[in-house]
């Protein structure tokens, strides 16, 4: 299930990120974890609380919003960054092309499967798209145990 919208920015560390490129070569990028579920009590993580009204209209059904992940990171063009999710998944950046007011990424969700050396990671979406400079790309609804993950990117 693929979800899109367009969503307003914040921030939040990175994982395997070029932190010491140059600022023209490289992009601010910042994503962000949602694990939506069916509550008894309804409730939307107080980080959350700007894009609530977006999230109950992209994920119908879910009445609570947990952020499980809120990282960023300067991002060289060409290299990938990763941020981890939950259940084995995580979310992969790689800017290719920056603009004045704007940026195009490749982005990934990959899901870890295995162990020890078996371990790998393996492909479950992949897109390039262009994302407005201060905009969100949000998507996802991989299921988890419990209620779906979602996930954010915005680029600054």
């Amino acid at each position: 299930m693929i979800l899109a919208a367009a969503l307003l920015a914040w921030a939040g560390t990175a994982l395997a990120a070029d932190e010491t490129a140059d600022a023209s070569e490289s992009l601010k990028v910042t994503v962000i974890g949602i694990h939506a579920k069916k509550e008894a009590k309804p409730f939307i993580d107080p980080a959350l609380k700007a894009i609530a009204a977006e999230l109950g209209k992209r994920a119908v059904g879910y009445n609570s919003f947990h952020l499980i992940a809120n990282e960023t990171s300067r991002v060289a063009v060409g290299k990938t960054w990763e941020c981890p999710m939950a259940e084995e998944y995580a979310r992969q950046v790689q800017p290719v092309k920056i603009e004045t007011d704007k940026a195009t990424v490749r982005v990934l969700w990959v899901q870890y499967v295995g162990s020890g050396a078996k371990r790998k990671a393996e492909e479950r979406e992949k897109l390039t798209l262009s994302i407005r400079k201060g905009k969100y790309f949000l998507s996802g609804g991989w299921k988890l145990k419990e209620g779906v993950l979602l996930g954010a990117v915005a680029v600054q």
